[in-house]
């Protein structure tokens, strides 16, 4: 095991103290490191796509049916927003249009996500600013889809020790990611 240490500054969501092992998660500040990349196969960028689409709605009726026991109706809503958000034409729309300028899949996603967030930035409605959030999740979530089709892993992601209490850090903790995180070891 490598130890390695590092200042993090922050804000603590709860009151208290919490001992545990620091469980990074990635955001959509991912989406920074991606550089501009065309496709040298446009039709194949779209299937792996559509690809992604299937895996990111399995995972999403997985969320689904995991929320289901420890949340309560009223809060479920967000999985059900975010397997329509799968569903939308718009958002397929935009990504097949960025995919036609012979960009890749993933350069593609972040480019949807640059526009969804230029456009609903502006807005001053609360209800339109949470969807923007729930966009996030769902285009993150299609990025993690394809990173697993490709058999690539996020560095730095490792298994979690089901046996070790978790200090969770995160720029910005999307509902998806919440539910992946094993709540009964959450220490922070």
């Amino acid at each position: 095991r490598r130890l390695s240490e590092e200042l993090l500054k922050g804000q603590a969501l709860t009151k208290g103290i919490g001992r545990g092992t620091a469980h990074f998660v990635a955001g959509v500040e991912v989406f920074d490191e991606i550089t501009l990349e065309y496709a040298s196969d446009v039709e194949a960028e779209k299937e792996v796509l559509r690809q992604a689409f299937q895996l990111a709605r399995e995972e999403s009726l997985q969320i689904t049916e995991d929320a289901s026991e420890v949340l309560p109706e009223a809060d479920m809503g967000i999985f059900s927003v975010h397997l329509m958000l799968l569903d939308d034409p718009t958002l397929q729309q935009r990504l097949n249009h960025a995919l036609s300028q012979d960009l890749t899949a993933r350069f593609a996603l972040k480019v949807v996500l640059q526009e969804f967030e230029r456009e609903m930035g502006r807005v001053e409605d609360e209800f339109m600013r949470e969807r923007l959030a729930d966009i996030r999740d769902v285009i993150m979530r299609l990025l993690l889809a394809l990173e697993r089709l490709h058999g690539q892993k996020r560095q730095g992601s490792r298994r979690h020790d089901p046996r070790e209490d978790l200090i969770v850090v995160a720029r910005e903790l999307l509902p998806s990611q919440l539910m992946r995180i094993p709540l009964a070891r959450l220490a922070a």
